[in-house]
């Protein structure tokens, strides 16, 4: 199945509009998108293990063709999880890595 763009990220959005704040789909083991308020978006999970939050990103066409196989197998198996540092993000307050790692 070859999704482009808009649909990827119109697929997105159906799924997350209506979740609570701060909760993503869970699209592989270190990358999940969110619902901003305005329009799909995702973030890279640290490498850690933690499941903590990253680095964000925009869903471009390099990033949609790279994570079209984990859509499609999302689709079949959904995952949610609810990440309280999202709610920072979202509002403007996002520590830097080093910050945040002192607390």
């Amino acid at each position: 199945m070859d999704i482009d763009r808009i649909a990827f990220q119109g697929t997105l959005s159906l799924f997350l509009r209506d979740r609570p704040r701060g909760t993503t789909v869970d699209l592989n083991e270190f990358t999940v998108a969110y619902w901003d308020g305005r329009r799909v978006a995702g973030a890279h999970l640290r490498h850690d293990g933690s499941g903590r939050l990253d680095e964000a990103f925009d869903f471009d066409e390099r990033m949609c063709d790279q994570l079209q196989d984990d859509l499609v197998a999302w689709m079949g198996n959904p995952r949610y999880t609810v990440h309280p540092e999202l709610d920072d993000w979202l509002n403007g307050e996002r520590q830097s890595d080093a910050s945040a790692d002192r607390h």
